[in-house]
């Protein structure tokens, strides 16, 4: 009789135990969620917020290092997702236009010396094709731009309007229905 009354009170004793450890490792609150997301990304709370109104549209996840958001429409249907981590992001949009790339892939990578601070890579048309990278080397203020003309990347600098100028003196502009940058006219 006392085997079994010391090994219910080992038992009880150890459920007990084991639910006291759970109830210390649950999940943090909303509050202390955002916090730490907001330090993940240098930011202040609010300032985080501001961010993801204004950048990211309708927050879906906000966890620690990652935010994915989207933007909707009049009629509440979502036209792109934005998933973002405080180096890099990926943007889709299901409606591309020239502001707005089909897909648009960047990261900024402010304590790396050797690459470049910032880098971007768009498919202008959301056909699965690269068709303009952007790069900014630290210490330069101005991108360094490159047009997948055809099959080849061809370096050029911005005119103004969606067009931009190859080192050859050619000016291009994207065309949604050719998948491909054309020579403007």
């Amino acid at each position: 009789m006392k085997r079994k009354l010391a090994l219910v009170t080992t038992t009880v004793l150890a459920i007990g135990l084991i639910t006291f450890a759970r109830a210390q490792t649950t999940a943090p609150a909303d509050a202390e969620r955002l916090a730490k997301t907001a330090r993940a990304f240098r930011m202040t709370p609010e300032q985080l917020d501001r961010f993801i109104r204004r950048e990211l549209g309708d927050p879906v996840v906000i966890d620690d290092d990652l935010i994915v958001g989207v933007r909707r429409d009049d009629a509440g249907r979502v036209t792109s997702v934005q998933i973002t981590s405080p180096a890099r992001e990926v943007r889709f949009n299901r409606n591309p236009d020239a502001q707005n790339p089909g897909l648009r892939y960047s990261r900024a990578d402010a304590d790396l010396t050797d690459t470049p601070n910032v880098a971007a890579a768009d498919d202008m048309d959301g056909d699965g094709t690269i068709d303009r990278i952007m790069l900014t080397p630290r210490g330069e203020r101005l991108p360094h731009i490159l047009l997948r003309i055809g099959t080849d990347f061809v370096q050029a600098k911005a005119v103004g309007d969606g067009a931009f100028r190859s080192t050859d003196g050619r000016t291009f502009r994207f065309d949604a229905a050719q998948h491909d940058w054309v020579a403007a006219k």
